[in-house]
């Protein structure tokens, strides 16, 4: 495997994506934007949002599909809260709010997102609080279409739900960052536990390759842990200090790595975007 820094300086980078034309676009949580990284390395804003943007999306539409939790929960946040949402932006950067609430339920800190193939969006809603000991705000998985209409698939108690994935079932699967479990929905609405990430791991974001490989961020353990389709924890490899999701871009993975561990509401600009090439050759560590 061969690791290479794209980008540095970074506030809070997640929820990186591809983009048709080669440019990866993450939102930098800190600075309340979507950016672009293009294949030079040079950064730029494409859209400000204000709050807290948690991760983003290509749609296909062709725009962009934004989770905003409002800055509202956790220290990493701008300076300039919104109300929680999905957001739509377009090429030229123009944001359009999707919806505040679903199904009658208040957003109160949308997380992540992935859209199927039928173009449905579907997000985990981490829930108000940002407290592991005591909290009561619980968390959702929710579903939403271009309209802004949707459905709670699940609500899944106190556990922080934040990764999210579509897996080759069509089962929904996401990460709970507080029961450092990996878990699904089915179609009957049925949830399992598909499996445990290591003590020393917090799951923040969450992908699968072709074979069915979970790849999750532990952004607690520096790894990117990975887990065959049958729960099998098959190790874990390195990816920056605090990774906090990643994306495919054909046999690499991008990574957005924070940098920090995100305990202040004070912007440390030190995260990182990276690439991780020929996986094939992977090593990885137990």
């Amino acid at each position: 495997m061969r690791t290479e820094l794209l980008a540095g300086g970074l506030g809070w980078p997640e929820g990186p994506c591809v983009l048709d034309n080669g440019d990866i676009a993450f939102v930098e949580t800190y600075r309340g934007q979507v950016s672009v990284c293009d294949a030079a390395g040079r950064v730029s804003q494409l859209a400000y949002l204000g709050g807290g943007p948690n991760s983003v999306i290509a749609t296909a539409g062709g725009e962009l599909a934004v989770a905003q939790n409002g800055g509202l929960v956790g220290p990493w946040r701008s300076d300039d809260p919104r109300t929680p949402s999905i957001q739509r932006v377009d090429s030229r950067g123009r944001v359009e709010t999707m919806a505040t609430s679903i199904d009658g339920i208040q957003l109160r800190a949308p997380n992540d997102l992935v859209q199927s193939q039928e173009g449905i969006i579907y997000f985990t809603d981490s829930g108000g609080d940002f407290d592991p000991i005591g909290r009561k705000d619980p968390g959702y998985i929710f579903s939403i279409n271009r309209d802004g209409t949707g459905k709670c698939l699940a609500e899944v108690g106190c556990v922080y739900p934040n990764g999210i994935l579509i897996d080759g079932n069509g089962d929904v699967c996401w990460t709970e960052s507080y029961t450092g479990q990996v878990r699904r929905v089915d179609a009957a609405g049925r949830i399992s536990t598909i499996a445990a990430l290591p003590d020393r791991s917090v799951p923040d974001g969450l992908k699968t390759d072709r074979e069915g490989t979970f790849f999750v961020a532990g952004c607690a353990s520096s790894r990117i842990e990975l887990f065959a389709a049958d729960g099998r924890h098959l190790g874990g490899l390195e990816a920056g200090r605090v990774p906090t999701n990643c994306a495919f871009d054909g046999n690499s993975l991008i990574v957005t790595d924070a940098g920090h561990p995100g305990d202040k509401a004070v912007a440390e600009l030190t995260g990182s975007l990276w690439r991780l090439s020929d996986l094939s050759t992977l090593e990885l560590e137990p």
